[in-house]
């Protein structure tokens, strides 16, 4: 595939299936120049091997235009974005009035995190990169990350949630914020300047 993409911006590559489950992940970024071109070629292949003088298939189809994702080409906010999923079909079921004392609202702590994003992360529903991750180097089999591995899209298709009914974009929406690797914030201003 060949397209265009922005310069001087964050991409992270993700390979996805027909119904925007991760498959596989780079699990590094890209930034790219006005101009710069870049390909798989180099870091993909043989360390030890010279690249052959031709062009590849996906230089020599026509170039492609990304598409935006249902919450547009815009860095990606919790609490612009997953928050109003569950405002809209979880947190009457998930509030710590009912049974449930999962909590799934978009109340801030002192910290400034949304009790549904502390709910989610440390709670296990999502599979995400931490930290830990970082300090070791290794091949990932293909679903090792991402939406299969997350209890969230498991427990949805269980019969306790039969009455959730998630628009696809919606779904969508979920499946990104977690094969994205779970951001809260869409930059990086230090937390203290954040508004309670």
């Amino acid at each position: 595939m060949s397209f265009t993409a922005p310069a001087g911006k964050v991409l992270y590559f993700h390979l996805l299936d027909e119904d925007f489950n991760e498959v596989q992940r780079m699990r590094s970024v890209v930034q790219l120049q006005p101009g710069e071109q870049r390909s798989c070629v180099g870091c993909h292949n043989a360390r030890h091997a010279t690249p052959l003088r031709h062009t590849g298939q996906a230089l020599a189809k026509t170039v492609q235009t990304l598409t935006p994702p249902p919450w547009g080409a815009v860095p990606f906010d919790y609490e612009r974005i997953v928050q109003p999923v569950l405002d809209a079909n979880c947190v009457h079921c998930h509030d710590t009035k009912s049974e449930s004392k999962f909590d799934l609202r978009g109340i801030r702590d002192t910290h400034r995190v949304p009790a549904s994003y502390r709910s989610l992360i440390t709670g296990g529903w999502v599979h995400y990169f931490d930290w830990h991750y970082g300090s070791r180097h290794f091949k990932a089999e293909p679903l090792s990350f991402g939406t299969s591995q997350s209890r969230l899209f498991k427990i949805l298709g269980d019969k306790q949630h039969e009455r959730v009914t998630l628009k696809s974009e919606e779904l969508r929406v979920l499946k990104g914020w977690v094969d994205l690797n779970c951001p809260l914030w869409p930059d990086y201003r230090f937390r203290k300047d954040r508004s309670l």
